[in-house]
């Protein structure tokens, strides 16, 4: 019986071995304040011909606290929603190294048990991908013309 329980042991730490090997976290750590494509950069998203959604981010307290403002754009008045967030750089590669995507995470404070991701495409247009984790949440705090702010959004510098 223990010759079955080694068997097993063995079998496990080597599968474990396998998969930890296949999927890798990348031990370079980035703070915000190196991300420089991220601020002083308005990125915006189409949602029809006669609507937009912007994100601008600004980089608050030497880099410690942020400000999200998304801004929906349309033949009428502008309606502007501003977050302030802490946030961090969450990179990360799967497989092969090369494939890194650059991942931040920002917390806003008006919407604590929310998570807003900002995820950089690796592309020549400097295309970013909008992800938030409680889009009811976020709606409630910033209104329902913001619910097109999920997405991808261009950089129009």
């Amino acid at each position: 019986m223990r010759f079955y329980l080694y068997i097993f042991c063995i079998f496990s730490f080597i599968t474990a071995f396998i998969a930890c090997n296949d999927t890798k976290i990348d031990s370079k750590t980035t703070t915000l304040d190196e991300e420089i494509w991220l601020f002083n950069t308005q990125y915006i998203k189409t949602i029809n011909e006669t609507s937009w959604e912007k994100l601008s981010v600004s980089a608050l307290n030497d880099f410690t606290d942020f400000k999200l403002e998304f801004t929906y754009i349309s033949t009428g008045k502008p309606q502007t929603c501003g977050l302030y967030a802490k946030g961090i750089v969450a990179n990360e590669a799967v497989g092969n190294k090369e494939k890194i995507q650059t991942k931040i995470l920002m917390r806003p404070n008006l919407i604590p048990d929310a998570a807003i991701w900002i995820i950089r495409t690796n592309n020549t247009k400097g295309s970013i991908q909008v992800e938030i984790s409680d889009i009811a949440a976020f709606i409630e705090s910033c209104g329902d013309a913001h619910q097109y702010a999920v997405g991808m959004y261009d950089s129009i510098q």
